[in-house]
């Protein structure tokens, strides 16, 4: 049974690097919202696209064909008066009960990945394996509508490897010739052996030239714990 749980999505922007103050500039729900489908639980922005994984999601894009924690992502597109608005629900088009496809979201450009750590089949629907997990990959089209393109799996895939089950957002700041930016890597299969399945952070700095008309890159230092 689903926890009486909604997440929502705020859309935030850096205001002033002077005034150090973050504004809120909207909340946003899924328009097929109901308890339990954890809209939120993942989240990335590229440009002018947002995608939001509800990874509990039971309905397909037309509001049927029930399948408990399928999971469903959710696009949305930044229009000219800076409103965010709702264009797309992406499903996998081979969605199963507790598949849980939307985890993990990655946007950029016109390519965004999906990550469905619960789904068991190869990419021909074949060679069940428990939770070994999938990601999938869409490609927006001329027409503006994200198409799947592609299912991805592990070459070594096994039981319970949550293949798919990435959250790793990333940060940047930029003061003058100075960057600073953090991740966070949660990938439970990839980082299992090295952090006992907590992933870890990765901090780096970047130096860049300020005057230039494209900043190019001096040095990189990176660390991870």
């Amino acid at each position: 049974m689903k926890n009486l749980l909604l997440f929502t999505v705020f859309i935030l922007f850096f205001g002033s690097i002077n005034a150090q103050s973050w504004l809120e500039k909207q909340k946003i729900v899924a328009s097929d919202r109901a308890v339990g489908d954890y809209t939120g639980i993942s989240v990335s922005i590229s440009g002018d696209y947002a995608v939001v994984g509800a990874y509990s999601e039971d309905e397909d894009v037309n509001g049927g064909n029930t399948l408990n924690s399928s999971g469903a992502a959710y696009i949305y597109e930044r229009n000219v008066a800076g409103n965010w608005i709702e264009v797309q629900k992406l499903v996998a088009s081979d969605r199963a009960a507790t598949d849980y496809f939307g985890y993990s979201v990655s946007i950029s450009g016109d390519y965004l990945v999906v990550g469905a750590y619960g789904e068991d089949e190869d990419v021909n629907g074949n060679n069940a394996r428990v939770y070994s997990g999938s990601a999938y990959v869409f490609e927006r089209n001329a027409s503006g509508n994200w198409i799947q393109k592609q299912k991805i799996v592990a070459s070594d895939r096994g039981i319970q490897d949550q293949f798919g089950d990435a959250f790793s957002p990333s940060v940047e700041f930029e003061i003058s010739g100075l960057a600073l930016g953090f991740a966070y890597d949660m990938n439970v299969s990839s980082l299992s052996a090295a952090t006992g399945g907590n992933g870890g952070p990765e901090i780096f700095i970047k130096f860049q030239n300020p005057s230039a008309s494209k900043y190019k890159r001096r040095s990189r230092s990176r660390s991870r714990f």
